[in-house]
C-alpha cells in the first residue's frame, strides 16, 4: 500500500506517518527532504509558492514514490490542491489521509517550531492557497491527545490494509 498523508503543517502529519512505519513497518518518505530550491528559496524570502514549482516537485516526489521498492510505504507532504492529490491518488494501491487540528492547536504548534523548514510566519501564506480537499479521502482530526489519535490511526490501517 501507498499512504499518502497530507494538511497543513504543524497538523502531525510526520509524527502519525512515523507511528505508522514503524508499528507496520512502512518504508517512510518525508516529502519535505526532496523540496526543490525554488520551493525553499520561496519560503525563506517569505514568497508565494507558485503551481509551477509545484509540478517539478511533485514529479519527483510521485517517482520516488512510484520507484519505491517497499510493498508498504507511507509519505508525508502538505500536498495542498485537489488537482496534485488526485496524481497520488492515481498511483497503484493508493490511499489518501487528511490530517488536520483546530486553529488553536496549529498555531500553537507552528509558534513552538524551531528549526524547520515551515514556522508561523509563513502559515498565512500557506492559507491562501491550500484547498481543503474535496477528493476522497481518509480524514484524522489530530486535535485530540497522542493515544487518541494513535488507536484511531491503528483501528484504520487495520480496516484498509485488510
Amino acid at each position: 500500500m501507498k499512504l499518502i498523508i497530507f494538511g497543513l503543517p504543524g497538523t502531525g502529519k510526520t509524527s502519525i506517518g512515523k507511528y505508522i512505519s514503524k508499528k507496520f513497518r512502512f518504508k517512510f518518505i518525508e516529502g519535505d527532504d526532496f523540496l526543490i530550491d525554488e520551493i525553499k528559496q520561496a519560503i525563506k524570502h517569505d514568497r508565494i509558492i507558485t503551481d509551477a514549482m509545484r509540478d517539478k516537485y511533485y514529479t519527483i516526489l510521485l517517482r520516488k514514490l512510484k520507484s519505491a521498492k517497499d510493498k508498504d510505504t507511507v509519505i508525508v507532504d502538505a500536498i495542498p490542491k485537489d488537482k496534485y492529490r488526485r496524481k497520488f491518488l492515481a498511483l497503484p494501491n493508493a490511499k489518501l489521509m487528511y490530517v488536520y487540528v483546530n486553529k488553536e492547536v496549529l498555531k500553537d504548534r507552528l509558534k513552538r517550531r524551531k528549526g524547520h523548514i515551515i514556522e508561523q510566519k509563513y502559515l498565512k501564506k500557506i492559507l491562501t492557497y491550500f484547498e481543503y480537499p474535496k477528493i476522497n479521502c481518509i480524514k484524522i482530526n489530530n486535535t485530540l491527545d497522542e493515544n487518541s489519535t494513535r488507536k484511531r490511526v491503528d483501528s484504520i490501517i487495520h480496516l484498509i490494509y485488510k
